[in-house]
């Protein structure tokens, strides 16, 4: 299953992580961000938000960064 609305953000997990790249995050105004593998075609819900989230980043030290319209950054792990 996807996301229930529209896709605010997309960012891919950085290559010096786990190469080759084969996982990205999605947020949308649902209020969820999802992991998305590519290879085994699996997702993980990262629920827990109240608001829509409108950014997201993979950071390059492995840590998920969301955001939402209340422009506080949050880090979901």
């Amino acid at each position: 299953q996807g996301h229930k609305k529209w896709i605010t953000g997309i960012s891919w997990e950085p290559v010096h992580l786990n190469a080759p790249c084969r996982r990205f995050v999605s947020a949308s105004k649902d209020g969820d961000a999802r992991i998305w593998d590519v290879s085994l075609k699996k997702c993980i819900v990262l629920s827990g938000h109240t608001l829509a989230v409108t950014c997201v980043k993979w950071g390059g030290d492995g840590v998920i960064y969301t955001g939402y319209f209340s422009f506080f950054p949050s880090n979901f792990f």
